[in-house]
């Protein structure tokens, strides 16, 4: 009988697609726990408070991340300033309330080849109806490689 992808990949498969396996595992068992979303996962997106405003993500660069010039695709950049910005949002917010993006700005200052990306957003302005964060993307050396910017639309949750 011919083994699965699955076993092959087990079995003789390369790093990256050791990782990226196991990535899709993790990525299932905590869609289904509703801790995270399958695209968050595969990114190996990590978070953590720095400050009482500041969140601050952070993400090891895989070949997963590369566009065709093996540099961090550019969408992936503005995923993960999007998704950090809209979580420190999201955790702002009274219960009963949910935020989307409405607007995003993003100005790319250099290309990341390998290493790690760090995300920091703070929150400029949370009103009733809207928020604004701001999002600065650096990569293992600190150096800026983005800037993004980004509006909320603040709704009632529909449960």
């Amino acid at each position: 009988m011919k083994p699965s992808i699955w076993e092959e990949v087990q079995k003789n498969g390369t790093g990256m697609e050791k990782l990226l396996l196991e990535r899709v595992k993790q990525a299932i068992l905590n869609v289904r726990e509703n801790v995270s979303t399958h695209l968050h996962e595969m990114i190996g997106f990590k978070g953590e408070w720095t400050s009482e405003k500041t969140l601050q993500f952070e993400t090891e660069v895989t070949p997963f991340l590369w566009n065709l010039n093996q540099a961090v695709h550019g969408g992936v950049i503005a995923y993960i300033a999007d998704t950090t910005m809209g979580s420190l949002v999201y955790s702002r917010l009274p219960p009963g309330k949910m935020s989307v993006t409405s607007e995003m700005k993003i100005n790319y200052i250099r290309a990341v080849h390998k290493g790690r990306l760090k995300t920091q957003a703070e929150l400029l302005h949370l009103g009733k109806r809207t928020a604004v964060a701001e999002c600065r993307i650096y990569d293992g050396d600190d150096q800026l490689v983005a800037v993004a910017s980004a509006s909320f639309a603040i709704l009632d949750q529909k449960i």
